[in-house]
C-alpha cells in the first residue's frame, strides 16, 4: 500500500493514545495527532484529520474522529482519531514514537 506525502507527515506529529482515553478507543488503533504549529487553527487540525479519515475508508479501513477542538488556542492541541486494519498497519511505522 502507498502511503500519500499528507498521511506521513501526519504520522510524523502523531502518538499512540494509550491507557483508557475515549469510550470508542481501542488499543493500538487509537493515536493523538497534534497541530502543526501552536499557530494552527483548529479548523486546519480538523481539516487534516477528516482528510486522512476519507484515505482510510477509501482504502477499506474504518476511521473516525473522536476528540478534536473546537476553538483555536495558540499553543500545542490535538485531536484523537481512530483508524483500523489495513490502513493502521502501513502507518504505524511512520509514527514517531512506534518501535522506540
Amino acid at each position: 500500500m502507498q502511503i500519500p506525502k499528507y498521511v506521513q507527515e501526519l504520522m510524523s506529529r502523531s502518538r499512540f493514545a494509550l491507557g483508557p482515553v475515549h469510550e470508542k478507543a481501542s488499543p493500538g488503533y487509537t493515536i493523538w495527532i497534534e497541530k502543526a504549529t501552536p499557530y494552527t487553527t483548529a479548523d486546519t487540525l480538523r481539516a487534516e484529520c477528516e482528510r486522512l479519515c476519507r484515505w482510510a475508508k477509501r482504502n477499506y479501513a474504518d476511521a473516525e474522529i473522536l476528540c478534536c477542538p473546537a476553538e483555536t488556542r495558540h499553543r500545542a492541541q490535538r485531536a484523537l482519531v481512530t483508524v483500523t486494519d489495513p490502513c493502521m498497519k502501513y502507518m504505524e511505522k511512520y509514527i514517531s514514537d512506534f518501535g522506540n
